[in-house]
């Protein structure tokens, strides 16, 4: 519906996995999607829920801003994450994992993101 009001957005993408299948092999299935929206020289990426497969497109699409929405009170815990300036910290095992299965899963983008919020922070 966002298109129907603001001319300045080409395309709204909703990425819908069910299977555990399709969330663990994510990397692979949206390969394509990926090299699509590369192609079109994005500015701005807008996301509310920023870890796991939303961090995975934003460490792989190149763009000039990420703007993080007011997801309600995870909020609060980014504020506090980003006060206390920490890195997001792995399971051993998970991080090896991860690497196996080529997802880019770092948040250390939301330091250098604009965040949208109704909260006093």
């Amino acid at each position: 519906m966002i298109l129907d009001y603001n001319d300045k957005w080409y395309k709204v993408i909703e990425i819908k996995f069910i299977s555990r299948v399709k969330k663990i092999f994510y990397p692979f299935l949206i390969k394509k999607l990926i090299k699509e929206l590369n192609s079109y020289g994005m500015t701005n990426i807008y996301v509310a829920l920023y870890r796991n497969i939303a961090a995975h497109i934003i460490n792989s699409v190149h763009h000039k801003n990420t703007i993080l929405f007011d997801d309600g009170n995870n909020m609060f815990k980014t504020i506090e994450f980003l006060d206390q300036n920490k890195k997001k910290s792995f399971y051993f095992f998970r991080k090896i994992i991860s690497r196996l299965l080529f997802q880019k899963t770092d948040i250390d983008f939301i330091y250098k993101s604009t965040i949208f919020t109704i909260f006093d922070i």
